[in-house]
């Protein structure tokens, strides 16, 4: 008798194939190199088991590490994962919660590990937003990273009464998919551009609309953040408004209504979710960082996390010229 066939998914060959370009194209992985995937009970074994899959036929030696999923953003890793992200040659961070803004990452690649970030990934974005040209994604994101390190003033207005305004002073940061060179760091998806602001300098408001910002998922009504020194001293809205303040209150760290970061992105598959792991890479969305700046962007605010608000419709300029209009790239 034959065997009973054994159930197949036909999705995974879609992820198979996107997981051996991060292998190939992102990451370069050679021959013999240790590759680390780090993943959690929260994330897609699938995806997991698909990145393990490229490395290895492509003569790598991978291995995986699943731990318990983390409660906030920013949460360091346990000590043996920490401990293997110094040890390998190459790192892919799978987790649900972000480790970007940790020691774990920061000591991985001072010890020359090349790390690839990839938090909350879901599998649909996955597909759409990673095969993309990346010749062309990395011209995009290194044009609005030149002109965020060399802007000194930048202003962020919409129609519906968001004028916030303040001086940047920190390090830019690009991702524009390739991480090939030992200490390298970039996400999945790729494609943005961002940098710190001098803290004590921002100053004005955010008026997020329904539906045209993003969070913990779309805003359902409007939200209005008053902004002074900086720091945001006001949520103002009904129910959304109530939610967000709850979530920042909960991280008992004043650290946490520090404006850490302006950015844009630069991936032309990306599509807007309302989750800022997907919306930070759409073309002519902008982010709004809160939270930790030192980690990442050599900032003076170290908070216990760092997480991103996007919104749609506004004008980005820098040094009075404008670089996004009313939601559209101008670059």
């Amino acid at each position: 008798m034959f065997p009973e066939p054994a159930y197949v998914d036909l999705r995974d060959v879609e992820l198979q194939r996107c997981a051996r370009v991060v292998v190939e194209t992102c990451l370069g992985l050679k021959r013999g190199e240790s590759f680390l995937i780090v993943g959690d009970t929260h994330q897609s074994l699938r995806l997991q088991v698909a990145f393990m899959s490229a490395a290895f036929a492509a003569g790598a030696s991978p291995a995986l590490l699943i731990s318990p999923s983390a409660e906030m953003l920013a949460e360091e890793p346990p000590t043996v994962v920490a401990e293997a992200m110094k040890a390998a040659t190459a790192v892919l961070v799978a987790t649900t919660r972000s480790l970007t803004h940790t020691t774990a990452m920061q000591e991985a690649r001072q010890a020359g590990a090349r790390v690839i970030s990839a938090p909350a990934l879901q599998e649909p974005t996955f597909l759409q937003a990673t095969d993309v040209d990346y010749e062309d994604l990395s011209r995009r994101a290194h044009a609005l990273g030149r002109v965020l390190r060399d802007g000194k003033v930048w202003r962020l207005t919409s129609e519906s009464g968001s004028d916030l305004r303040g001086e940047f002073g920190y390090e830019t940061q690009v991702t524009d998919g390739y991480c090939r060179e030992p200490g390298d760091f970039d996400q999945l998806t790729a494609g943005v551009a961002g940098r710190s602001p001098i803290e004590a300098t921002v100053e004005g408001r955010i008026v997020v609309d329904a539906h045209r910002g993003g969070l913990l998922g779309l805003i359902e009504e409007q939200v209005v953040f008053e902004v002074q020194a900086g720091t945001v001293t006001r949520i103002q809205g009904s129910r959304e408004a109530a939610r967000l303040q709850q979530m920042l209150d909960g991280f008992h760290d004043p650290g946490m209504y520090n404006i850490a970061e302006i950015g844009t992105g630069a991936n032309p598959k990306a599509k807007f979710t309302g989750y800022p792991m997907d919306d930070r890479r759409v073309i002519g969305a902008v982010h709004i960082g809160l939270g930790d700046n030192h980690r990442f962007f050599g900032g003076q605010v170290t908070a216990r996390s760092h997480f991103d608000m996007a919104v749609l419709d506004h004008t980005l300029s820098v040094d009075d010229q404008d670089i996004i209009v009313n939601g559209k790239l101008q670059l």
